[in-house]
Parts: C-alpha cells; structure tokens; sequence
C-alpha cells in the first residue's frame, strides 16, 4: 500500500486515482478491524478470514495489468475459484463431512476378525470424557424458525421437551418474559415472546466483550425480584464467560433449573450445556 502512495507527487494526484484511494481505504480500513477484533471477536480463532478475501483480490488487481491473460475469462476464473478453495480446504472441508462422512469409513469401525486393531486412527485411547456427534448425523428439529439448520439430536430433543413445558405452552400470547442466554436464538419466534428493548442491555451476552459487569448486575437484580418466567442459559465451563458465569449463580440461588440438554456446539473442548430455570414455587 506504501508503494502505491508514495508513487505520487502529491495527495491532489493520489485523489484522482479513484482505483488507488479505493485500495488504500480498503487496507486501511481492513488493519483498523483487525486490530479491534483481536479484542472483541477473538473467538472462533479463524474469525478473520475474510479479510484474506480482500487482500487476495487486491493483490490480483493489482497484478491484473502485468499479467498476458484476461482475469474475467472462464478458464482463469475457474482456476483461480480452485486456487481459493484448496487454499482454504482445511477451513470448509469440515462442512462437507455432513455429505461426505456418510460415505466415508468410521474411523471407530471394529475389525472383521474381531482383533484390536492398532493404526494411525486407534494407536491413541481418547480420555476425553466429553460426547461429540460428527456434524453428518445431526438433524433438524422440525421447528420453522430452525429450518435448514442441523442441531445433535439431545439438542432437538431439549427443544421439544421445551416446547412443551406447561409455562411455555402457557405463555404463547406474547406476555412471557424470557431471558434467553444462549446459542437458540429463534426460540424468540417459536415460543414466542417480545425481545427486551432497553438501551442498557447488551446485545449479546460474552462478559468483558458484548457486556461488562454494570449490564450483568442489571440480570441479577431481575433475576433476585424473579422478573423473567423462564431462563435458558448455556453453560460452556472452558469458555471463560462466553456467558456471565455469575448470573448463573444467581439462577442457582433464586431460580429451580428443571431441564438440561446438549448446546448445539461441534463438542470436544468448548462443548456446552443449556440448561432451563423457572421461578422457584413459593
């Protein structure tokens, strides 16, 4: 970016190159981002990939005037996609098991002869205590607002169970008041209940970067005067207050939790918990 600037005589020259000033807002615009997302959106670790997306097209335009072919032919353009893909294979390869994985052989298949087989997949004994269900067996739940979107099954079930809980069959005219702090957005619209419009809530719920403790304190205050009928919060224990930690002390004080299932997460290390609070019987 410093060499297209420092190509010009002055800044006049630099603003009648509107191809240039697009590049140099764009790149600068891009570092500021980046900065801000190391400490904001700093999970998943890959979020910034589309920034390489930029970069990539800035470095063909760029090349585009040098090289002996036309970019917008076909036969450049489907190189060019292929290039891209195997580039990034690692990141979306993972979205192909859902299709792929069904045809695939389980790495956990036993051996015809019944021997303990020792190879590259089975030399390890995984200690890991946590259940992971691969992306290609899970399944929808059936719920319109959750169309086209896989869950785990004990996710679906958790769903189910909670869509017919008396409170919220109970409360279907709109007047349920939910704090839902979890990944299960569109129960909004299937349960359904009013979103809560309050400029000193946040709108999303990691502490120390969607909220901070003022906000977390005003959930707690409603949670001790019981002010919502029902609360989803999921638990992910390895995630450092990906949601608060401490307003589920304060569902485990003041609220009874009747339910728990499967968060609709890949599993492994930052597998989770939902779990379902009503207000204690008095």
């Amino acid at each position: 970016m410093l060499l297209l600037v420092f190509r010009y005589r002055g800044w006049r020259q630099l603003a009648e190159d509107r191809q240039t000033v697009l590049i140099v807002l764009l790149t600068i615009c891009i570092l500021g981002e980046a900065s801000v997302l190391q400490v904001t959106s700093y999970t998943p670790p890959d979020n910034n990939i589309f920034f390489h997306s930029f970069a990539f097209v800035c470095v063909l335009t760029l090349l585009a005037p040098l090289l002996p072919v036309k970019l917008g032919s076909p036969r450049i353009y489907i190189t060019l996609c292929c290039c891209v893909l195997l580039w990034w294979s690692g990141v979306w390869w993972k979205y192909t098991q859902r299709v792929a994985g069904k045809f695939l052989a389980s790495k956990a298949a036993a051996s015809p002869t019944g021997e303990n087989v020792i190879n590259k997949d089975t030399y390890m004994i995984n200690r890991d205590t946590t259940t992971e269900i691969p992306t290609e067996k899970w399944v929808e739940c059936g719920l319109p607002a959750f169309r086209k979107i896989t869950m785990p099954a004990p996710t679906v079930d958790g769903i189910r169970r909670l869509m017919e809980m008396p409170v919220v069959k109970g409360g279907r005219g709109g007047d349920l008041k939910v704090l839902n702090m979890s990944e299960l957005t569109p129960l909004a619209e299937e349960i359904p209940y009013r979103l809560e419009r309050n400029p000193q809530l946040p709108l999303w719920f990691h502490l120390g970067v969607g909220m901070f403790n003022r906000q977390a304190e005003i959930y707690e205050t409603r949670i001790r005067d019981h002010y919502y009928d029902l609360v989803l919060f999921e638990y992910v224990p390895t995630l450092n207050n990906f949601y608060p930690f401490r307003v589920r002390d304060s569902l485990q004080v003041h609220y009874s939790k009747v339910d728990s299932f499967m968060a609709p997460r890949r599993g492994g290390e930052t597998q989770g918990v939902i779990e379902v609070f009503v207000k204690q019987k008095e």
